[in-house]
């Protein structure tokens, strides 16, 4: 078995703020990572440190980045344990995207109709939590929601996940085995 990581997180910049002011969600922001350490995550986000657009699909690190600017990160790590072949199959789909990233886009009005509880799907267009559904739903990992409208604190409730750690993200040390 290997295991795929979910850090789900509220950073509070602006944006983070927002949201969970309009979502009342202590977590607002989700990432896909390959490993424990955290070097190598996926998602959807501001694509520089300092201005929050342009967004769009991103890879990102514990240790640079937002994260590196925003110490106090509050956190959670989710662990999923996968078969080595559905591991690969994600593990290609996010490096392959990456070396597309130009083609996708971060999904602004699909934040907007998410806050009055909408869907709103464009192809090639997401937010975090769209993100992370997308790349889980078709090996049976994604979560179950009744509107489809997902949020990053719904991922705390994934099947077979274990939490590895809460708390400051900047307070993480991986324990490798």
């Amino acid at each position: 078995m290997k295991k795929i990581y979910l850090l789900v997180s509220h950073t509070g910049t602006i944006p983070s703020k927002l949201i969970s002011y309009f979502t009342k969600d202590s977590y607002t922001h989700v990432a896909i990572a390959l490993n424990a350490e955290l070097t190598e995550m996926y998602t959807f986000g501001r694509k520089y440190t300092y201005l929050i657009l342009p967004a769009g699909f991103i890879r990102e690190s514990k240790d640079s980045g937002v994260y590196k600017r925003f110490t106090g990160t509050k956190s959670v790590l989710i662990e999923i344990p996968v078969e080595e072949e559905i591991f690969e199959e994600i593990q290609m789909r996010l490096r392959t995207m990456y070396v597309d990233k130009d083609k996708y886009k971060y999904n602004i009005l699909g934040i907007l109709y998410a806050k009055f509880g909408k869907p709103r799907h464009k192809e090639n267009y997401f937010y975090c939590s769209e993100f992370v559904q997308e790349i889980f739903e078709p090996h049976g990992l994604g979560v179950k929601t009744e509107n489809k409208v997902i949020r990053p604190i719904d991922f705390l409730s994934i099947a077979n996940s274990k939490i590895l750690f809460e708390g400051q993200l900047h307070n993480y040390v991986a324990q490798v085995s």
